[in-house]
């Protein structure tokens, strides 16, 4: 697959088993002038990756949304200061979602920008944030307000990394692959219902056609609108309530399940609306639910810190908090004059206050 990007055009690959080891001359680039950023669970689960490397050219990534920040932002570049990486060093990211976000964001203004790849080894990385070219960080408790657009050269995505995912961060990526298959409208969606089975298991044949699925839905998202003026913002579908979702419980309600409960709050506000039937939000309730299980409904959220936390949301105008709801036809629209109390009603449908 190839996306087409303002600052380059950038290719991606899906392969079903692991990259060979890393070492000189192989994977398309020369590890004798890379810098390698490096998940501290993927170092430990596949040595045999990495051992070809040397230390010093390896910066090993604990991985936590307190990561996202621009004093970890300082520490990785002085690590490639110190190894007097140049602007010709390419930059080889392995791991999720949030060392993406990091790693990008160093690449992008470290020499003013160098080369990166990105190997993503989460579901939820693989499936949806791998492409598009956004980076993040997280700034004065507010989730990624900070950030650049900036591709990689190369994605690789290596299937196999996803036999180590747990549970938790396997489901996570389910609530991403859901959020893009409801908004491509009703026939992607009813396509994904009715193989849901397949969502659950670890089957890397049924996860590789998923994921190509997904890719291909956002790809026409970002090529459109890349830099998020417009059509893009309707990625963000679950979001608002989902990011409210994951602060106000320190995180430990992870992304992906956090917005399938926003989906949850901005389908009954679309039902509400009269935007969308009943039984088309009960269908896409039924497998948002399925997907988040227990976990709902959600006790000892601050009521407060949660309202808070959806007015500061970045897609907002002015006073205004800015919602991504769907029509009958499960197609996204941008709606800009929502109340708080329309989300607080639509919101005990995962909030036990």
């Amino acid at each position: 697959m190839l996306i087409h990007s303002k600052l380059i055009d950038y290719r991606v690959d899906i392969q079903t088993k692991l990259p060979d080891p890393f070492q000189r001359n192989d994977q398309g680039f020369s590890s004798q002038s890379s810098f390698f950023v490096i998940d501290q669970a993927i170092y430990d689960c596949y040595p045999e990756l990495f051992k070809a490397l040397s230390s010093e050219k390896v910066f090993i990534f604990d991985v936590s949304e307190e990561s996202k920040t621009m004093q970890y932002v300082f520490k990785m570049c002085e690590k490639l200061l110190e190894n007097r990486c140049q602007r010709r060093t390419t930059l080889v990211a392995i791991g999720g979602g949030i060392l993406q976000d990091v790693a990008g964001f160093v690449a992008s203004i470290y020499f003013r920008g160098i080369p990166w790849i990105f190997y993503p080894t989460t579901l939820l990385a693989q499936a949806d944030s791998c492409i598009g070219g956004k980076t993040s960080l997280n700034f004065l408790k507010r989730k990624n307000l900070l950030g650049t657009f900036y591709p990689p050269e190369r994605i690789v995505i290596c299937l196999q990394f996803l036999q180590s995912l747990s549970e938790k961060e396997f489901r996570s990526g389910i609530g991403e692959v859901i959020k893009l298959h409801i908004i491509s409208g009703e026939k992607k969606f009813d396509q994904l219902f009715e193989k849901k089975e397949s969502l659950f298991s670890r089957d890397l044949d049924s996860w590789g056609k998923w994921i190509q699925s997904s890719l291909e839905i956002k790809k026409s998202y970002i090529e459109t609108d890349e830099h998020d003026l417009g059509l893009r913002k309707t990625l963000n579908f679950g979001h608002t309530c989902g990011h409210a979702i994951e602060a106000c419980t320190h995180y430990e309600i992870p992304h992906g399940q956090a917005v399938l409960m926003g989906i949850i709050i901005a389908c009954e506000m679309s039902f509400l609306r009269g935007m969308l039937s009943e039984s088309k939000k009960q269908r896409v309730e039924a497998l948002c639910e399925e997907v988040v299980g227990d976990l709902i409904p959600l006790k000892g959220i601050d009521r407060e810190q949660f309202f808070e936390i959806v007015a500061m949301d970045k897609k907002n105008e002015e006073n205004a908090i800015v919602e991504i709801l769907i029509d009958d036809n499960l197609l996204p629209h941008i709606v800009n004059d929502v109340s708080k109390e329309e989300i607080a009603k639509a919101l005990t449908k995962v909030v036990s206050f």
